[in-house]
């Protein structure tokens, strides 16, 4: 061979050879490390494929990691300064990919105290009559003896919205008021249960038009997509009810989802979202009793404030924050509307002076408080059944002796099998007593001839 040919030759294989080198690893199963403090851990059957993965560590500035939307639903502080972006080519199976953070002693430090360190995902949540692109907080558990933080991803937070066949998200750090539930990792959360509190129905019928279903699949694409609140079918105008006592700690304009939405703070530490609202009754900070009309229903099309809503309706969210129940994250409200006891207890000041007052909880939860005056009462609805620790506090006795009466109605016992209580507690001094909540017999459904005479169909 001349030298020339045999020149040309070596070439063009150190050219095969340089593009071979160059061409994309196509990735299937073991570990990620975009830095030093992250890494992702594919296992096996993760991917059904050998397929292009990227995962890449975003910095503050990506719009993709703002939580301003969900910081107050959640109460966040100290959120990282950076974020995890994944993307793959299809949905993976369910939580078969672990994402493990190592913590600095920088943000270890940052987080208040009382707070717990979580792991949210960027989710694109098209399973109602709206498209919201949010964070929403997934099960994680810290191990504090190793500065980890740990999560295996579930498959709905991947979406591929874009419709480019890139399935991605985004993991960011942050906290959140209660501790994190640390070894309770794959312990399976009832988030249906609802503990001492239920809450009423925000538009009064609750006749369901998109249910919430954190697991859905698209009837056509087959590929999950969530929907993290309940949407109730109401004509625009209706008007919508706080769920229970509390705070408006929030409102603003999602043009990009929620539209103009409202978020109560409640007294028992939960939280509710009212969204696609078409004009709003109540200013941030006002208190706000249960029942009570905080806004208008919204959300039909041309609304400027209907966000991406599609049609008429209230999209509703839910969250106990990991006070009322096991679950910080968004749950399903209906359990807690359908299985609750309206009606409740009364506690007074059943002397004749009327001069002394109380703080009672339920459950180790502030539920009210009497003042100095002709009508010293607390009373409460939406119980759930069960039996519940009743504490009572005295906080004003003039003269040192408080005069109390408990009146418990509508089946509500104590364990002797009474329904009213008369006792005196000195100043500063509290009781505590255990009362039996009956199963409420009765539950709400859905209004069938609502859906029909409006032509709601649930979204997909």
């Amino acid at each position: 061979m001349k030298k020339t040919h045999l020149l040309s030759f070596l070439l063009i294989l150190l050219t095969i050879g340089c593009n071979k080198e160059n061409d994309p690893k196509l990735f299937e199963q073991g570990s990620l490390e975009p830095n030093k403090e992250v890494q992702i851990i594919f296992s096996e059957n993760a991917l059904s494929r050998p397929q292009n993965v990227d995962v890449s560590i975003l910095s503050s500035s990506d719009e993709r990691l703002d939580m301003n939307e969900i910081s107050s639903f959640y109460d966040i502080k100290s959120e990282a300064n950076y974020g995890v972006h994944i993307a793959l080519e299809e949905q993976p199976q369910d939580r078969l990919i672990e994402v493990k953070i190592l913590l600095s002693e920088t943000y270890i430090s940052s987080i208040p105290k009382n707070y717990g360190v979580e792991i949210f995902a960027r989710i694109y949540a098209d399973g109602g009559m709206e498209t919201i692109d949010d964070f929403e907080l997934i099960e994680s558990s810290y191990d504090k003896d190793n500065k980890t933080l740990s999560a295996f991803l579930p498959a709905y937070i991947f979406s591929n919205h874009k419709n480019d066949n890139v399935f991605e998200t985004v993991l960011k750090v942050a906290a959140t008021p209660g501790k994190n539930k640390g070894s309770d990792l794959n312990k399976s959360y009832n988030n249906s249960k609802c503990e001492a509190f239920g809450i009423i129905c925000p538009t009064g019928n609750c006749a369901v038009s998109s249910a919430f279903n954190k697991q859905r699949k698209h009837p056509i694409s087959g590929k999950v997509k969530p929907h993290w609140g309940v949407d109730f079918a109401v004509a625009q105008g209706t008007n919508v009810k706080a769920v229970t006592y509390g705070k408006v700690e929030r409102v603003s304009v999602d043009k990009n989802g929620y539209g103009l939405n409202i978020i109560l703070r409640h007294d028992n530490g939960s939280v509710s979202r009212y969204c696609h609202l078409s004009k709003v009754l109540v200013a941030t900070g006002t208190n706000v009793t249960q029942g009570q009309a905080i806004a208008l229903s919204g959300g039909a099309k041309g609304d400027p404030n209907a966000g991406t809503s599609t049609g008429p309706h209230l999209h509703f969210e839910y969250a106990p924050n990991g006070n009322i129940s096991l679950s910080k994250s968004r749950i399903d409200p209906m359990p807690c509307i359908t299985a609750s006891l309206e009606g409740g207890i009364n506690i007074r000041d059943n002397g004749t002076l009327a001069d002394d007052a109380f703080d009672a909880y339920l459950n180790g939860h502030f539920i009210g408080k009497t003042t100095i005056g002709d009508s010293n009462s607390i009373a409460l609805s939406s119980l759930m059944p069960g039996e519940m620790t009743l504490k009572v506090v005295c906080t004003i006795a003039p003269d040192n002796v408080g005069t109390l009466e408990i009146i418990l109605n509508n089946g509500i016992l104590f364990t002797n099998g009474s329904n009213v209580l008369s006792t005196e507690l000195e100043q500063g001094e509290s009781m505590s007593l255990i009362i039996v909540i009956p199963q409420q017999l009765e539950k709400s459904v859905p209004f069938r001839s609502f859906f029909k005479d409006n032509d709601y169909i649930e979204g997909i």
